[in-house]
């Protein structure tokens, strides 16, 4: 019984030190009043979200400040009225957000729920995680890329086709093998060439899919899988 206890200590101390906290804090001249809300997706292939926390605002107050513990980097949803903002928390990290002059009119908060606008929001770090930085720079790459030579692409241009994957070479040679945003642009990559079918299907799916692990908490990889698989979880397999 008492190595049982021991046991079982080790394994919480290890949990415990494991976890680290994240510090969030956020301010805006038009949240005065507001109910702000701290979410996390608890799940990407549901997308289900759980509320951690909310705070309410006095009427002269223009910030306000949330902490959690996290183990892994999650996605961490800040909310107020129907609009939200999205970012990855990673576990240590000190993060402030500064939200931008905006109307929370009913009207445009119906707009915001109907059309998913994203609230206006900086978003700055004590320390650069490695992630929301480097997503952001390859996502506004990527969208430029796609827009220009999409329809290349669809008729699948041999210079086009080198060129998504010298733009892929080109982040992920910036960061270590493995890591969150490496892991991301190789998805976000796949899902274009899986949709688009540039290369076989069955490839892509042997390669970064077979015998490996689900990475439920990268965003890349769940939308490449959502996108590969999603018919299957549509027809009931």
């Amino acid at each position: 019984m008492k190595k049982v206890i021991i046991i079982l200590v080790v394994v919480f101390m290890a949990m415990n030190s494991y976890c680290q906290n994240i510090f969030i804090s956020g301010n805006g001249q038009d949240i005065k009043g507001k109910t702000i809300r701290l979410a996390i997706v608890k799940d990407r292939l549901s997308m289900l979200e759980k509320d951690v926390d909310e705070t309410v605002l006095g009427k002269e107050d223009t910030s306000f400040n949330f902490n959690l513990t996290l183990s892994s980097p999650t996605e961490v949803i800040i909310k107020v009225d129907l609009f939200d903002y999205r970012f990855i928390a990673k576990p240590g990290q000190k993060y402030n957000l500064h939200i931008l002059p905006f109307n929370y009119t009913k009207d445009d908060s119906l707009a915001a729920f109907t059309y998913n606008f994203s609230l206006p929001i900086e978003l700055k770090q004590e320390t650069d995680d490695g992630i929301n930085n480097a997503m952001l720079a390859f996502d506004t790459t990527l969208d430029d890329f796609l827009y220009n030579n999409h329809r290349l692409l669809f008729i699948k241009d041999s210079n086009a086709m080198d060129s998504l994957w010298m733009l892929l070479y080109k982040f992920g040679s910036t960061t270590t093998k493995g890591t969150y945003a490496e892991l991301y642009y190789s998805y976000e990559v796949a899902q274009v060439a899986y949709g688009l079918n540039l290369m076989s299907r069955m490839k892509i799916k042997d390669s970064l899919f077979a015998n490996s692990p689900i990475l439920y908490s990268n965003v890349g990889y769940m939308d490449c899988f959502k996108t590969v698989f999603g018919q299957y979880f549509s027809q009931g397999y």
